[in-house]
């Protein structure tokens, strides 16, 4: 009867869907001849999707209306191919993005899987990385699949980033701006520099998105060092090619938005660095620059003046602050040598600089007033070496089309720098070793020889003796002397060497980028098996008379027969689920809705097999776990599973169904946890179905909070086998009677809970007793291997994961509705126990499977020991529920929950409660005080529920007086007693911590 009422509304949802195979081409789609648009397939994408027919017929319009075509490796129909007069509007660039968001978001989660099994994948990677044919819709789909795809990380990560990876490889930048700006698209500039922009955000914030999707362990394509490095060779790519071209406006626009990006994101440095994780663009592209600025016979001069005239332009466009770091980092990436030399190919390294500062700055002219503010910051930002002075002198006035310096911009160049060195604020702020004493013999040389020289230049007449002499600056000052008498100027390149010669190439330069990962399209679902040497096994050799019997058919032949359509009458391949509303229709038998009796088993294995993995797929994708649209299917799933019976005695049933519970706590605890918590007390199941409630709450919860299943001692590894194989062998004989059961979590996580809180009360308090001290202090210990070394992971008691959303949801939805239900529930139990006391037939609400009987109610408390600890960090903790927390125990551990009086009590015992309940309620005591005193040292409880704390104490003192004296305790003797023992010794030492703590403030109760 629960079954039925709770699976009728999954019968009303699934009753209005079609025929599963029916292909659903809606007439809204207006797909008559070739006029397909986007907006209608959209919309249709939007709506729940029965079939895969359905699905690639609706990619294939979307393909066909963006003229992308497959590389033929999926049969499509030939209509698919063609794309006729179908033309891609304006209108339909606005729904790009949206189409590829409705596919990542609500396709992808629920079809891809099949898609690839079907080899039908292809149809929604073109979607996102199109083949580079040239045509206009292809950019603007690459272009908007980077937007799309950073989006959806961290949440499909392996997707995304494996298209990403495709994507830059298939699509750098050069080739998108190109598609973008090369020749006309439908929309408007104002668009387009939209477009532009968004692209830009996407692609630098790419190498930083997947490093924090994948915890820094990106693959190396999309690495920092890696990723930049391709990019900005692809930018020095673009400005050759559109040097060759005429850029309109709006594409001078998009190039200065480019490099003004580059400079903001760090990628022109000051100075070369060595480390791969710094790219700089000069230092990876200073060759290939240099290249396109020297004509030989492929490239005319008037080539290497475009290339020129296009740096230019881009860089007079942008404000001054970005043109000084431009200018800094080009002279920083050049390898500069420390002293000054007037060797041939010193002259030439230097011309060759010269000319290509030049043409990347271009000319440093009198009438340039912004270039010369900006290497005036240069010069003085930082010491450089004679080499950069010798080249700025040449720079200074330098045409490179007549080869000729003008003496009016040297003369400008001698006033700046005069003015920087002798400026009050230079010599202020300046470093002290930036100044030269004037008792240095070379200082003085210095201003010998430039006395001389001035000398000379008005006509006067001016010699020192010594200068040929070493030591002291005077190699330094023969060679300025050198240079200063047959000039030192820039050095025509018909009078170079050919282009053979070595070309500039900037320090630490790093290696050449590895090999692009593959471009294949159709990406894995599962990596390849590796090989098993037991998947092919060679039968021995016979050397008796061969049968009569027929051979064996071979595993080929009994999957051709099984394929056989003659032989499999009635039956027929069950599908996998691809929707919740799917995995619930698995569930419900019956007639009219495609199902008959023969295919329920295999049906409900279905739904076993594939529930888990596919709820937690949905996990963060779409409505259909969600709080809008389908908010019911997490409840209709948990009581169609809870009522889900083995009635055809599927391997694993009980172990699946829990997998699929434990998956629906973790992935929608807000509707299942209160679910699950009323099912418990309303639902007329037996034991296993209620244990499995709290097995899911437990592991559900701890799984929410980041907390690992605690792990207990292990044996010694030679007398285990593997687990699988220990698993099978193991017998009734060899299993400890008092240890819990491995396949029950919850008393296997609530001792190791109760264990932690004994030994932190046991260690606080042994420090007070002096005997103990004076014995710890005589034992000998093993030396400690390090001095000072301590271990944080095992001092910190939590675990290192700690994402805790469970502490915002703990009290609402896991907590209290189990507290509050339970006491409403020992209520009801007592009044039909009263009204039925004096009848033939007395009733006891403890009986055997019911909530109340110790086993179950034991249970049930540790699971609440489990949640309170989960739970600590909850803002209710201390002030509700913990008061409510010892309150349930106190009372679950001085009376029994039945008001009807055992007949089965031995006259001995004199402790009424079950060893079970009572263990179980001095374990949630114990925890729940332990947790008020690592968190406040028990304030709250002292302060505001004394009369609760002073009650547990006398509590705790007569059972553990009890165990003293040697009383019995109800159905006692085994491991609950043993487990009560060391429970209320605990409960005993905290409650003394609090009450020693809070004395003062208590004495008024």
């Amino acid at each position: 009867m629960v079954f039925s009422s709770a699976m009728l509304v999954v019968q009303q949802m699934v009753s209005a869907l079609p025929p599963v195979g029916m292909v659903v081409i809606p007439v809204a789609l207006g797909c008559r001849g070739d006029d397909v648009t986007l907006r209608p397939i959209l919309n249709e994408l939007r709506k729940p999707i029965h079939s895969l027919d359905a699905l690639k017929a609706l990619l294939r319009s979307a393909l066909k209306n963006l003229q992308i075509k497959t590389s033929g490796g999926i049969n499509l129909k030939s209509e698919d191919q063609e794309f006729g007069t179908s033309a891609f509007s304006a209108s339909d660039v606005r729904h790009i993005l949206p189409l590829q968001d409705v596919i990542l978001q609500q396709i992808i989660p629920t079809w891809y899987h099949t898609l690839v099994e079907d080899g039908s994948n292809e149809l929604v990677d073109l979607l996102f990385n199109p083949p580079k044919d040239g045509k206009h819709p292809s950019a603007l789909v690459a272009v908007h699949a980077h937007t799309t795809l950073l989006s959806a990380l961290p949440s499909s990560s392996a997707f995304a980033i494996n298209l990403l990876e495709h994507l830059v490889t298939d699509w750098p930048l050069d080739k998108i701006h190109l598609a973008m700006f090369s020749r006309p698209l439908e929309i408007s500039d104002g668009q387009l520099q939209s477009l532009w922009s968004d692209y830009l955000r996407a692609v630098f914030a790419l190498p930083a998105k997947v490093a924090n999707a994948t915890k820094n362990n990106s693959p190396e394509r999309l690495t920092f060092s890696e990723f930049f490095t391709q990019t900005l060779e692809s930018v020095e790519g673009l400005i050759e090619q559109w040097a060759r071209m005429s850029p309109k406006q709006s594409t001078m626009d998009s190039l200065v938005q480019l490099v003004l990006k580059l400079v903001n994101t760090g990628l022109f440095p000051s100075s070369s660095s060595s480390s791969p994780s710094q790219p700089s663009f000069f230092q990876i592209n200073l060759p290939a620059i240099e290249r396109q600025l020297r004509p030989n016979k492929i490239r005319e001069q008037t080539e290497v003046a475009s290339y020129g005239r296009l740096w230019s332009s881009i860089l007079s466009s942008l404000p001054s602050s970005i043109v000084h770091k431009v200018a800094g980092s080009l002279l920083g990436s050049m390898e500069w040598d420390g002293g000054v030399s007037y060797s041939a190919p010193v002259q030439r390294k230097i011309s060759k600089r010269v000319r290509l500062v030049c043409g990347i700055l271009g000319r440093l002219d009198v009438g340039g007033q912004e270039l010369w503010d900006v290497v005036s910051v240069v010069i003085i930002e930082r010491p450089w070496p004679e080499e950069v002075a010798m080249a700025l002198s040449q720079w200074a006035g330098y045409d490179p089309s007549s080869q000729s310096q003008s003496e009016k911009a040297l003369e400008e160049l001698l006033r700046r720098t005069l003015e920087l060195w002798t400026s009050s604020q230079h010599v202020k702020f300046s470093l002290l070793n930036r100044h030269h004493c004037h008792a240095d013999p070379a200082i003085r040389h210095c201003g010998m020889l430039a006395a001389e020289y001035i000398a000379q230049r008005l006509g006067q007449k001016l010699k020192f003796d010594g200068w040929d002499e070493p030591g002291q600056g005077r190699e330094w000052c023969r060679t300025v002397r050198k240079i200063l008498e047959d000039g030192f100027k820039v050095i025509p390149e018909a009078d170079e060497e050919d282009d053979n010669e070595e070309e500039i190439s900037p320090p630490n330069q790093p290696p050449a980028s590895s090999t692009p990962p593959s471009a294949n399209r159709s990406f894995p679902a599962e990596p390849p098996t590796l090989y098993d040497s037991d998947d092919s096994l060679t039968g021995y050799a016979q050397d008796s008379a061969p049968s009569s019997r027929s051979a064996s058919p071979t595993p080929s032949e009994l999957e051709e027969i099984e394929k056989e359509p003659g032989l499999a009458i009635g039956r027929r391949k069950i599908p996998k689920p691809v929707y919740l509303i799917q995995l619930a229709q698995m569930l419900v038998s019956g007639k009219g809705e495609g199902q008959d009796e023969k295919s329920e088993p295999d049906r409900v294995e279905m739904a076993l097999n594939e529930g888990a993995g596919l709820i937690r797929r949905k996990r963060g994708f779409g409505l259909e776990l969600g709080e809008w649209l389908f908010e019911e299917n997490a409840v209709n799933l948990s009581i169609a599973f809870l009522n889900l019976k083995d009635n055809y005695d599927i391997d694993g049933f009980v172990s699946k169904r829990q997998d699929i519970l434990n998956a629906l706590v973790a992935c929608c605890p807000t509707r299942s946890a209160p679910c699950l918590a009323e099912q418990f007390f309303i639902g007329e199941y037996s034991a296993d179905v209620r244990s499995a409630i709290l097995t899911a709450l437990v592991v559900g919860a701890r799984e929410l909070a980041g907390l690992e299943e605690p792990s207990g001692p292990q044996g010694f590894a030679s007398r285990m086998l593997p687990p699988a194989l220990h698993r099978k062998y193991v017998t009734a004989s060899d299993v400890d009677p008092i240890a819990p059961s491995p396949s029950d979590p919850i008393h296997r996580i609530a001792g190791a809970i109760t264990q932690q809180a004994i030994d932190r009360t046991r260690d606080a308090n042994e420090v007070k007793v002096p005997q103990i001290i004076r014995e710890k202090q005589l034992r000998v210990r093993q030396r400690p291997l390090g001095r000072g070394i301590v271990d944080l992971d095992h001092q910190s008691g939590s675990s290192p994961n700690q994402p805790s959303v469970f502490k915002d949801i703990a009290a609402e939805f896991f907590i209290m509705p189990l507290i509050n239900r339970l006491w409403a529930h020992i209520r009801d139990e007592q009044s039909h126990e009263a009204r039925s006391r004096y009848s033939s037939s007395a009733y006891r609400g403890d009986g055997s499977g019911m909530i109340l009987n110790p086993a179950i109610l034991s249970q049930f408390l540790l699971t609440l020991t489990i949640l309170l600890h989960a739970g600590r960090h909850s803002p209710a903790y201390l002030s509700v529920l913990v008061p409510e927390a010892v309150e349930l125990a106190v009372t679950m551990g001085t009376r029994s929950a039945s008001s009807v009086p055992s007949e089965e009590t031995e006259g001995d015992v004199k402790y009424g409660t079950k060893a079970n309940v009572l263990a179980s309620a001095l374990e949630l005591t114990l925890e729940v005080l332990d947790g008020s005193w690592e968190l406040d040292q028990g304030r709250t409880m002292g302060l505001e529920h004394a009369r609760i704390v002073l009650a547990v104490r006398e509590w705790a003192q007569t059972v553990f007086g009890a165990f003293e004296k040697g009383l019995l305790v109800d159905e006692g003797g085994g491991d609950g007693e043993t487990r009560a023992r060391r429970a209320s010794a605990g409960v005993l030492l905290v409650v003394e911590e609090i009450v020693t703590k809070w004395t003062a403030a208590m004495l008024r109760f």
